[in-house]
């Protein structure tokens, strides 16, 4: 807290008088503990009860000036601020230092620390990762010979939850990672030990190089084990290190994954050799902790009733400010990264506006793309936009411990801002994420399944602001945004739930995995569609293969698209859209005319069953990008109506698709 007229104790008479100023500004569960005055400035210490107190005083602090007109209406000068980039400093090493849990994740800890195998399942955000980081430091301090291993699929997870185990433990980062190991991907490498190296003025956490000798673990954790359902080489490995005689924790969540889980059990056991009668317990919290409550609604929209949708319940009492929308439109030969990286650059501005004036966003910041060759195409244009900030991955963001209590940044440092895939991501938060360039056509692909996942995935993410940047794309999951309109009234939790289509994700993901499982009959004398033609398989980039009748079935089913926009040519008529105080959709392009594939919010629209919808008029009929894409477009008959489905490949291009009027 600075005044840059005056000595703060001046401003207010007496220490006692700045302690009640305080005091009366500070929300219910915060207290002040100690003050020390300087010239110029006063250091508060608070103590703070839960984690409630903690998002509240925050939003205080960041969004409005509530607590800063607070103190300035018992100041004398009138003219106190409070550094809100030192404010979210401290924040932020409390928020990993924090070990009180709410009485829900007290009661899930409860129930796995009974168990010799364990699946703790949550809602991203839910708290997972905490309530395993207790539970480690549990059997760390029960026994000092003990170890653990912590296994993910991404390098970031790992670093950050040794990190998180390093703050929470205050101990020193040495004693710590010496008794925790960490497996991740390529799995076959084996567990690794981590150490510290001080670098550039600043301790970071490294892989060592070699795999650790055998032991025996006290305690396995699988991270993010959504993922890893079925992993052969993981499961090989867990079954060397003899993992089926270690206690074993498996953290999941069924909304996060790219395919659907039978069952909590399934994941355990395809992981590591069980015995039938070894019971696996399973424990669900339902409360999300992390993020807004904006946040968790628009999150919502593309949450699974696997994933417990309809029992997920924000803990913290934070509405947040809106969620951003930008989607824009771009003409053909225009520089797709140029592009996506301007409007990362608006989407971060109006973050910024929402923020008050913290202009401090060191690590506060993930920008967050659908795959790793999206974002290194990406990565030039947008350190280009963005010049005041240093473009680190995930995985360099997670090693770095947090500064001390005392120790400021170098002058000359950069702010760090991460841009990273979805997937190295996973598990991580952000202040601040910007999701971009996420959307994908919905048709019957299993691109379909992974782009919800990670629309889902990258949202919530965040804790307080979520922006979503992407270029127009007609029959996309984002084609909403076009029809929503930001309400200025208060958010309403219960109001946005009554408002929301709880099943239509579900509805969208049951479609394709009824489509692509069954056979499916074309229009006229067209020959049958296999099951494998409707459904060709996608490369390891992520790009679908050519299917053998492309050359066959496009040219037909372009003639049927092309009488299918007749047919169907939507009402130039502004449409109606639905009022909500979830998302702020101004500056989004277009109006979207015509039935959409997906829509989050009832409006009466039937958007059960995916070949009935229509096409758009303007929908895309070519798609260039950087790796080898097909279009494949298969008709049905419905209704005496030809109604085209469009397939898209190209997972990792910036440019998705390019429009061309008819």
């Amino acid at each position: 807290m600075t005044d840059d007229a005056q000595s703060v104790l001046d401003a207010f008479g007496s220490i006692d008088a700045l302690e009640t100023a305080l005091t009366k500004a500070l929300p219910r569960g915060c207290e002040v503990a100690n003050v020390y005055v300087g010239t110029g400035h006063a250091n508060v210490c608070l103590g703070v009860t839960d984690a409630k107190a903690l998002a509240e005083l925050r939003d205080d602090v960041v969004l409005n000036s509530k607590f800063e007109d607070a103190l300035n209406k018992r100041s004398v000068s009138g003219r106190v601020r409070v550094d809100r980039g030192a404010f979210m400093e401290c924040y932020a090493r409390t928020m990993m230092r924090f070990g009180k849990l709410t009485p829900h994740q007290r009661e899930k800890l409860e129930a796995v620390r009974g168990a010799s195998v364990a699946v703790l399942l949550a809602p991203a955000g839910g708290g997972k990762t905490f309530v395993a980081i207790q539970r480690v430091m549990e059997v760390l301090h029960e026994d000092p010979d003990a170890k653990v291993l912590f296994v993910a699929r991404n390098e970031a997870l790992a670093l950050f939850f040794c990190k998180w185990l390093v703050v929470a433990s205050r101990k020193s980062a040495e004693h710590v990672v010496a008794r925790v190991h960490v497996l991740v991907a390529p799995f076959s490498s084996g567990p690794r030990r981590v150490h510290v190296e001080a670098a550039g003025g600043r301790r970071r956490l490294v892989f060592g190089n070699s795999r650790v000798e055998a032991t025996t673990y006290a305690l396995i954790v699988v991270d993010e084990a959504h993922h890893l359902v079925g992993d052969s080489s993981l499961r090989s490995e867990l079954a060397e290190l003899g993992a089926a005689e270690s206690s074993l924790l498996f953290l999941g969540d069924a909304s996060q994954a790219t395919s659907k889980i039978s069952s909590p059990e399934e994941i355990a056991r395809s992981l590591v050799e069980l015995p039938q009668e070894q019971d696996v317990v399973v424990a669900t919290l339902s409360e999300v902790v992390r993020s807004t409550k904006r946040i968790v609604a628009g999150a919502a929209a593309f949450q699974l009733e696997a994933g417990r949708k309809a029992e997920t319940s924000t803990h913290s009492a934070s509405a947040g400010p809106p969620l951003v929308a930008r989607v824009f439109t771009t003409s053909e030969g225009d520089d797709a990264g140029g592009a996506y990286a301007g409007e990362v650059g608006e989407a971060l501005t109006a973050i910024r506006r929402q923020l008050v004036d913290l202009e401090d966003l060191d690590d506060r910041v993930a920008v967050v793309g659908p795959d790793e060759a999206f974002i290194e195409k990406l990565r030039e244009p947008l350190a280009h936009a963005l010049g005041g900030f240093e473009l680190v991955d995930a995985a360099t963001a997670s090693a770095v411990l947090p500064r001390g209590d005392t120790e400021a940044r170098a002058a000359d440092a950069k702010q760090l801002l991460v841009v990273d895939s979805v997937d190295n991501m996973d598990g991580l938060e952000r202040l601040v994420v910007i999701c971009v360039g996420l959307d994908q056509v919905i048709d019957r692909g299993a691109g379909v399944l992974e782009t919800r996942s990670r629309l889902y995935r990258a949202m919530t993410r965040a804790q307080l602001a979520v922006a979503v940047v992407n270029e127009v794309l007609p029959g996309g999951w984002l084609e909403f945004l076009g029809r929503v309109e930001l309400d200025d009234k208060k958010f309403d939790d219960a109001a946005e739930s009554e408002n929301r289509a709880e099943t239509a994700a579900d509805d969208v993901v049951d479609a394709v995995v009824e489509e692509t499982l069954a056979p499916i009959a074309t229009h006229g004398d067209a020959t049958a569609v296999s099951k494998a033609s409707a459904a060709p398989a996608r490369g390891s980039d992520g790009a679908q293969q050519a299917s053998p009748n492309d050359a066959v079935d496009a040219p037909v089913a372009e003639k049927a698209a092309v009488d299918a926009d007749v047919a169907t040519t939507p009402s130039e008529a502004e449409p109606m859209k639905v009022l909500q105080s979830i998302w702020d959709a101004s500056a989004v392009a277009t109006a979207s005319r015509g039935d959409l594939r997906f829509m989050p919010f009832s409006e009466g629209v039937d958007l059960s069953k995916l070949a009935e919808l229509r096409t758009l008029q303007g929908h895309s009929n070519t798609v260039r990008c950087g790796v080898r894409c097909n279009f494949v477009m298969i008709w049905l008959r419905r209704r005496s109506m030809a109604l085209p489905c469009f397939r898209t490949g190209g997972a990792s291009c910036l440019r998705r698709t390019t429009r061309r009027s008819r």
